[in-house]
């Protein structure tokens, strides 16, 4: 159930991507970046207002003895602490391993999102439009794929988090070798083959979530 809802809420919290991808492009052709840069501000504006008007945030009491919320917030000592904690098994182990194939699996997505776009530029001459319906796609797969693979992968068939960790990697590894073939407009099927063979590959970090949160218990959680 951990996993489920966790692949829920990556679902919803994915799927503000590929509609802002899907729509850019008209706004742009409509009215270049003023009105791209506009909507988003009017958006943030939006979010701000809703925030303000539908959170509810209980105040805190602060304990006389601590040494403010900026310390709190920076003591990194206290998260090595946790990690390094004694636990049953191999426990302790695994956090670590967990913790860098995290790093592993975030690495390359922060690294090719600043460049794909001169990517498919440069090798496919495409436009922001065309990129933006492409972005959009791979985006809706990829959401398609936490709602629908994750409770059909654990509810029917069972499999373990771990082995929805590989699948995901699989299908990560799968995507960017398709897109790595691509040199000219010849190839630009195996952009969208790409985006298809990577449905799945936000399964990785969920069971990583999933797994991270079973070892360290609900109380360093």
């Amino acid at each position: 159930e951990r996993t489920i809802r966790m692949g829920i809420l990556d679902a919803c919290y994915n799927l503000g991507s590929p509609c802002g991808s899907l729509v850019v492009g008209p706004l742009l052709d409509w009215g270049g970046y003023i009105a791209a840069f506009s909507t988003a501000i009017i958006l943030f504006i939006l979010d701000i207002i809703y925030v303000l008007l539908r959170i509810k945030k209980k105040v805190p009491t602060i304990d006389e003895n601590s040494h403010g919320i900026c310390s709190r917030i920076l003591d990194i000592g206290i998260s090595l602490r946790t990690m390094v904690r004694r636990r049953p098994g191999y426990a302790t182990q695994l956090l670590f391993l967990l913790v860098l194939a995290m790093m592993f699996d975030s690495f390359p997505v922060f690294g090719e999102g600043n460049v794909k776009y001169l990517f498919v530029k440069r090798a496919l001459d495409w436009t922001h439009t065309q990129y933006g319906n492409w972005s959009s796609y791979g985006s809706y797969l990829g959401v398609a794929g936490l709602v629908i693979l994750i409770p059909l992968f654990k509810g029917l068939f069972g499999l373990r988090d771990g082995t929805l960790g590989l699948l995901g990697a699989v299908s990560r590894t799968s995507a960017n070798l398709c897109y790595g073939f691509v040199t000219n407009t010849t190839k630009e099927w195996l952009m969208w083959l790409g985006a298809t063979l990577g449905a799945a590959r936000n399964l990785a970090p969920v069971s990583i979530r999933a797994m991270l949160a079973l070892l360290a218990g609900t109380k360093d959680v």
